[in-house]
């Protein structure tokens, strides 16, 4: 039943990163969708990590510190659509 869940959740993590970068190719607009979708394959990987039983402390590491980074790339389409609508207000 685990390694069922397993292949889901590892299933899931591939989809996700497969598109946010489909989603980060195409228009900026849809970075909004990339970090979401990072965000939620970082999350998967890492309950992947943790519901194996060999645990072991790189994996756990690296699946934190891509948890970290898709938090915090979600936070860059937020300031591009801010920096978009100051320039929009400035150039008014």
């Amino acid at each position: 039943m685990s390694l069922i869940f397993l292949s889901i959740a590892v299933l899931l993590s591939a989809i996700f990163c497969l598109l946010s970068a489909i989603a980060s190719a195409f228009l900026p607009i849809l970075s909004v969708l990339a970090a979401i979708s990072a965000l939620f394959a970082a999350i998967l990987s890492l309950l992947v990590v943790i519901s194996t039983a060999f645990l072991s402390i790189a994996d756990l590491l690296a699946a934190i510190f891509c948890l970290l980074s898709a938090m915090a790339s979600a936070f860059l389409p937020i300031l591009f659509v801010l920096s978009a609508i100051l320039a929009l207000f400035s150039a008014t």
